[in-house]
């Protein structure tokens, strides 16, 4: 796999591998199963690109229900969750600052004609990120790229369908 993209999804949807779900061995034995979070980690810091973007079940989320925060890889993101619901949305919409131009993955980008959002999840950029654009009306970051190792990360602070994304 060249490319994981994790979209508007709880971070406790990875804690049940499909194994799980094999329940012959309930009762008999031991059971536990990998920590699938944490083999993604693993699978992009040798080299697996990863797209994280965000929608209600994403960074922290709706009432938190994202559950990133807390997850077992929560200090590995490039981002760091807020405490709580993270949603900032707007039926006016949001518009982008274009923070980095030359930027190779938006490079060449009409920035100037991008169409406003409804809504983004708030998080808190740590070093490791290197914001490429943020929110106009409040300064947050929006995009953004890291590298873990030897891969590459990019962390989009909207959810590209619809709602927050309509206009796009």
């Amino acid at each position: 796999c060249d490319v994981i993209v994790v979209s508007d999804v709880e971070a406790r949807c990875f804690h049940l591998a499909p194994a799980f779900f094999d329940r012959s061995a309930y009762g008999k034995k031991v059971v536990t199963f990998p920590d699938r979070l944490k083999r993604l980690t693993a699978a992009v810091e040798a080299g697996t690109g990863l797209v994280y973007m965000g929608g209600w079940l994403s960074f922290s989320g709706h009432m938190e229900k994202g559950g990133w925060r807390r997850s077992p890889v929560s200090d590995w993101l490039p981002f760091e969750c807020l405490a709580g619901e993270d949603l900032v949305e707007s039926s006016e919409g949001f518009g982008v600052r274009v923070v980095d131009k030359s930027h190779p993955i938006t490079a060449g980008l009409p920035a100037d004609r991008i169409p406003p959002l409804l809504g983004y999840n708030e998080f808190v950029p740590r070093d490791a990120i290197h914001t490429i654009w943020s929110i106009r009306e409040t300064g947050h970051p929006l995009l953004g790229v890291s590298r873990p190792g030897n891969g590459r990360m990019v962390t989009y602070g909207s959810d590209p369908v619809p709602h927050w994304g309509v206009n796009l």
